[in-house]
């Protein structure tokens, strides 16, 4: 699954504060866009074989202390736009640091990821664009507000896994209907 476990800059993008209707009552809600710069490593947190498919190992290397061939560092198309990833997950946690840490941080819990477009670099890196959906209280989205287009430091945690392919992994695969024989 795909989350920030260590805690990253990325940019606030934008924050746009707005009301769902969970059914008759309205509850604050609001949609973070955020952008964060990583490891094109983290590819492989949404689809196993991603940054492989994307990235090849770079041909000259000879400007690094200690070149690695084996390191996939150079994008394999380069004519390649951003694209978008057909991808959503719920029940995230995102943590973002205010200062002090601890109880400054502002946690936003039950939150949904999703509208994840990826921009391959040059250098190995990647450039994730992705919204969360979260229910901030009044004090935190005044807080966020404020914090728009400015750099943010956050943790994006995944659920704990609710199936045993979810464990290792797997994709959950699709229901079948069961088969049932015809009569004549």
């Amino acid at each position: 699954m795909f989350e920030i476990v260590n805690a990253q800059p990325v940019k606030l993008a934008n924050y746009n504060p707005r009301s769902e209707k969970h059914g008759k009552q309205h509850k604050p809600a609001a949609d973070l866009m955020i952008e964060a710069g990583m490891s094109a490593s983290a590819l492989d947190l949404l689809q196993p074989g991603l940054r492989e498919s994307l990235y090849k190992a770079a041909e000259d290397q000879a400007d690094l202390v200690e070149p690695d061939r084996n390191a996939l560092t150079a994008r394999r198309f380069q004519r390649m736009s951003p694209f978008a990833w057909g991808w959503e997950g719920k029940g995230y946690m995102l943590t973002i640091d205010y200062g002090l840490g601890g109880d400054s941080n502002i946690e936003l819990d039950d939150c949904t990821v999703k509208d994840v477009r990826i921009s391959p670099q040059e250098g190995g890196t990647v450039l994730f664009k992705f919204r969360v959906v979260a229910h901030p209280d009044e004090h935190d989205s005044g807080i966020l507000t404020h914090r728009i287009q400015q750099e943010i430091t956050i943790t994006l945690r995944a659920p704990a896994p609710q199936t045993v392919g979810e464990l290792f992994g797997e994709s959950p695969e699709p229901q079948q209907e069961p088969e049932t024989e015809e009569q004549d």
